[in-house]
């Protein structure tokens, strides 16, 4: 690798001014190795560059909810913009809601907040693209998926909003909590995440996040007269900040306009395919295409029964948005050559190996919309992954070690389903990514 230096073992610390100005070039305008490479998180760092400044934790100050902002539109299909400012180091990202009192022949699903989201994007500062977006499919997988037991996804679904069933006494809030799986932003305990220093950018950075319609929000006859927006609704930020400002990667970068600071994430495809005809028997057979030629780490699914993805017009179907079916005989080719084959629940055996605990989403399915009270009945949901790497870790869509490149051909993707129906099929693509920073601007790089 000739000059390559593990940009998480071996730490320049204090004045970056430390490491020569040659070989600071050197390190900072190759091509991003942490990407292929990605090592692990040592405690106390806070850049991921070799050749930058790793300021440890006795030098900075972390906050949590310092920076609050409250969305200026809550109804739901509504729009709002989050401005955080360049300012500080950011790491997690969180939103809190309430919903009022629902009326008699209402059901909200467990995870209501979590399915409340439509789609969430952002820019980071002046950059070279406008919107990097996250639906709200993917953006459920991720964040489920990266939790490494299933009590701790069962947690995460009942934070995001209990099951609600009306009719509630006037007056009651309904509060849900979600961590937004942005770049910077992780569940896991496993897994841990350097914060992105904002400092470095010109322009402070947006997210934007949409709500889905009501339709897809309730489910009962009821649902026309529940709330059509919510009482409240406010992101709120975790934060670092250096005691000693001097020693922000922000001093050097502003001596030398050269120097780039490299920041890696997970980029997303995400594919809904629906009208999927499934069957115990036969199996379905998806094509999956447009994948950009770059480090393809593996590709996340979860299916669903299409009359369990919304109330409908009238809430007459039973709204289960999370109640993803455990699929048999996955199988991928790509040109006719298998990359997984898993036979009966097998790719359960096969995540069982890199997970901290069961691979399960514990979940419940709610009973026909009309008149309550509602009946639910529990369920084990699975988010299925399929890695590309030789080296994975315990969560599903995070950092990866030897992905491989696939032409813009097509992949065939087959799977049997409990019962013979109607489906949903909700694909994302995972990729290694990176942010490069370069005075003040942003620039998104898919390698």
């Amino acid at each position: 690798m000739g000059d390559f230096i593990n940009p998480l073992v071996s730490q320049t610390m204090g004045d970056p001014s430390q490491v020569d100005e040659a070989t600071m070039k050197r390190l900072l305008t190759r091509k991003a190795p942490h990407l292929a490479n990605p090592g692990s998180v040592t405690a106390g760092n806070l850049y991921y560059d070799a050749s930058t400044c790793a300021v440890v934790l006795a030098e900075s100050v972390q906050n949590f909810g310092r920076y609050s902002q409250s969305l200026t539109n809550l109804q739901m299909g509504g729009v709002s913009n989050v401005t955080i400012p360049n300012s500080s180091f950011l790491s997690g990202m969180y939103l809190y809601m309430q919903l009022g009192a629902l009326p008699a022949n209402t059901f909200a699903p467990r995870g209501w907040a979590l399915n409340a989201i439509d789609n969430i994007s952002f820019i980071l500062g002046s950059s070279n693209v406008s919107q990097v977006n996250i639906n709200s499919s993917t953006h459920a997988q991720m964040y489920l998926a990266n939790a490494e037991t299933a009590e701790k996804r069962n947690l995460l679904l009942r934070l995001a909003g209990d099951e609600i069933q009306g009719a509630q006494i006037a007056g009651t809030v309904n509060e849900a909590y979600v961590q937004l799986q942005l770049p910077w932003s992780r569940i896991s305990a496993q897994m841990k995440k350097l914060p992105i220093d904002t400092n470095l950018l010109s322009s402070p950075v947006i997210v934007q996040i949409k709500f889905k319609e009501p339709k897809d929000f309730y489910t009962g006859s009821g649902f026309a007269a529940a709330p059509q927006a919510f009482l409240q609704a406010r992101v709120l930020a975790c934060q670092i900040d250096l005691e000693d400002k001097e020693l922000s990667l922000k001093v050097p970068m502003m001596r030398d306009p050269s120097m780039i600071s490299s920041y890696p994430f997970t980029y997303t495809q995400s594919f809904p395919i629906a009208n999927v005809t499934g069957s115990p028997l036969v199996p379905s057979t998806l094509i999956l295409q447009g994948i950009v030629n770059a480090d393809l780490v593996g590709i996340g699914f979860a299916v669903l029964r299409a009359d369990r993805a919304s109330g409908g017009a009238t809430g007459a179907q039973p709204l289960s948005p999370f109640a993803y079916e455990q699929v048999k005989d996955v199988l991928l080719q790509y040109n006719g050559l298998t990359l997984y084959d898993a036979p009966g629940k097998m790719a359960q055996l096969y995540d069982a190996q890199d997970m901290g605990g069961s691979s399960v989403l514990p979940y419940s399915v709610v009973s026909a919309g009309g008149a309550g009270p509602y009946v639910t009945t529990p369920v084990d949901s699975y988010i299925y992954f399929i890695p590309f790497t030789r080296i994975r870790n315990t969560m599903f869509p995070d950092f990866f070690q030897n992905s491989f490149r696939l032409a813009n051909n097509a992949l065939n993707l087959s799977f049997k389903t409990p019962e013979t129906a109607q489906y949903v099929c909700y694909v994302t693509y995972y990729y290694n990514a990176v942010f490069t920073i370069r005075e003040g601007q942003s620039a998104l790089v898919i390698t």
